[in-house]
């Protein structure tokens, strides 16, 4: 009972502290206070925050998905990704504000902006929320303020990295020779063997998924199972296997499979 009871304060921190929770919160705050497309007018404050609650709450989880795809598609360059996926979502939520607005709360054609403004804002409302993601990513943090215990270990794969994709992993896969290394900056491909790249990674919160992928605890979304088939979402929109034989490493670390 305590370890479920540790599994879940340990699930909900993570949700909380997560980039997508504090992006809807903070925007739908900020919907509420400013009531844009006229709801400003029309509607009271508590309607417009359960308005833009359910809107936004509809976006993020849009954009979660649309990401994943696109990053597919696109691949390379995650600010090439977080754009085409903002091109989408602005596609996709503007009409649908527009006619909810219109159609189903009645507000008169007159009082609301054009279909492409409904478009347009949206685009800028989620290039603005990756730019501020991008830059709190890059800004340096005072290594006073994150007071680093000496006890942890230095982690030498690490130092195969060059300086702008930072410290921060996501993923590490195996193909053939080479290993493909994703970090919340941007990929690199070295050439290394994996069982040697698991022996330089001792050190760092993460754990190995399946023969051929080790992936960082903290960039871990969700778990996905189809039929028997097991996978794991992570930060960067990829869509990992778990293989049979790895599934209790993942489960130690509280992610239920």
């Amino acid at each position: 009972m305590q370890t479920k009871l540790s599994d879940l304060r340990f699930r909900m921190i993570r949700i909380i502290g997560s980039p997508a929770f504090s992006s809807f919160v903070a925007m739908t705050v900020l919907a509420t206070l400013v009531g844009p497309f006229g709801t400003y007018l029309s509607m009271s404050l508590p309607e417009r925050a359960i308005y833009w609650g359910i809107m936004i709450g509809v976006s993020v989880f849009l954009s979660f998905w649309v990401r994943c795809l696109t990053s597919r598609v696109v691949g390379g360059d995650p600010f090439l990704i977080d754009m085409v996926t903002s091109g989408v979502i602005a596609l996709m939520l503007g009409p649908m504000i527009w006619f909810y607005n219109h159609f189903l709360y009645n507000l008169p054609r007159a009082d609301l902006p054009s279909l492409g403004k409904h478009v347009l804002v949206v685009f800028a409302v989620c290039m603005i929320v990756v730019l501020i993601r991008v830059y709190l990513q890059s800004e340096p943090v005072d290594a006073e303020i994150l007071s680093p215990s000496p006890e942890v270990p230095d982690v030498v794969f690490l130092r195969r990295l060059p300086d702008e994709l930072g410290k921060d992993l996501v993923h590490v896969s195996a193909d053939g020779h080479y290993l493909d290394v994703a970090t919340h900056l941007g990929q690199e491909r070295i050439l290394m063997r994996f069982s040697d790249a698991l022996a330089e990674l001792d050190g760092y919160a993460g754990v190995r998924v399946h023969r051929s992928h080790w992936v960082a605890l903290d960039a871990i979304v969700a778990v996905e199972q189809t039929g028997r088939r097991v996978f794991i979402i992570l930060t960067d929109g990829h869509r990992v296997p778990v293989s049979q034989a790895h599934q209790p490493a993942l489960t130690e670390h509280g992610f239920q499979v």
